[in-house]
């Protein structure tokens, strides 16, 4: 009975120092302000309609996947069909978790939601939703995947 008990309290122990890890793992990378400085950036690339600055904050593969970067250009230029271009934005809220890729890798993933007044809809309409993870390399971040998102029935 001792030794169960012992055994019992050796594996809570290592539970605990795993639990631990990940909590400060996650306030680590969670007070960084190099995510949402990243989604800052690339939002106000879009508000001012610098496509090629927001272009650069984005992943290579991003510009891989379409085939050339003049392609990524148009592609993310399509974006504004469905909801306007962003003439202004305004931090709405910030959600984490994890991007998972056809070929299995995982990163950590922060989305951060904007709303915006668009050439097409008033402010409350349409928001913007970027996905950020991080490099691996240095503390970089990079754009992953970027969406318009329209609120149903408008206001």
């Amino acid at each position: 009975m001792r030794t169960q008990s012992l055994v019992l309290i050796l594996m809570l122990g290592v539970i605990h120092a795993l639990a631990a890890a990940q909590v400060d793992k996650a306030k680590s990378s969670g007070s960084s302000n190099g995510w949402k400085k990243t989604a800052e950036s690339f939002m106000n690339d879009l508000v001012t309609n610098h496509i090629d600055d927001a272009l650069d904050l984005m992943e290579p593969d991003f510009i891989k996947a379409v085939g050339s970067r003049s392609k990524a250009k148009s592609a993310l230029e399509r974006l504004f069909d469905y909801c306007g271009r962003p003439l202004d934005s305004q931090f709405q809220h910030e959600e984490r978790g994890f991007k998972v890729y056809l070929d299995g890798r995982r990163k950590e993933m922060h989305k951060f939601f904007y709303d915006a007044t668009t050439n097409q809809y008033p402010k409350g309409v349409c928001f913007f939703a970027i996905d950020v993870v991080s490099n691996g390399t240095g503390g970089e971040y990079k754009v992953t995947t970027v969406g318009p998102l329209k609120r149903a029935g408008g206001r």
